[in-house]
């Protein structure tokens, strides 16, 4: 596990930004957000994927206390401007994607959904914005 661990950070540390479409994407769990350096990831990565808060199934989004407090998302939207890098936000996953199935399965509760993404991202000035949803299933598990 360490020499992947080792293999992934220096192919990262080497990662350029191709202008034909090739996308290098970290993940970044809430638990690393203060000892990220924004700069050098915004230098080396084309997306940043913040994790994760989740859907709950009457649309409403919960776990927005593991996105980055102000400061920080204010550094990282520094970095991500002058560079060029996306950031995004990831619902769901690791356990947390309990509240999909739910809220999927109600006009209502997507409809809220998407009304609350929207306000969140607003208010993060979370510029990109991508819906993308995996539903776990035999082929998709939980967790994934």
């Amino acid at each position: 596990m360490r020499r992947l661990a080792t293999l992934l950070l220096a192919l990262a540390t080497h990662a350029y930004k191709d202008p034909d479409g090739f996308v290098v994407a970290g993940y970044l769990p809430e638990w690393r957000y203060e000892g990220a350096h924004w700069e050098s990831l915004a230098t080396h990565l084309t997306h940043l994927i913040f994790f994760s808060a989740e859907p709950k199934p009457d649309g409403t989004i919960t776990g927005l206390d593991r996105l980055p407090r102000p400061e920080l998302l204010k550094e990282a939207r520094k970095a991500a401007d002058d560079n060029d890098l996306k950031l995004l936000v990831c619902f769901g996953g690791n356990g947390r994607s309990s509240g999909f199935a739910a809220m999927t399965g109600s006009d209502k509760s997507r409809k809220k959904f998407v009304e609350n993404l929207a306000k969140l991202l607003e208010k993060k000035k979370i510029r990109r914005r991508r819906l993308q949803l995996g539903v776990p299933g035999p082929l998709v598990p939980d967790g994934l």
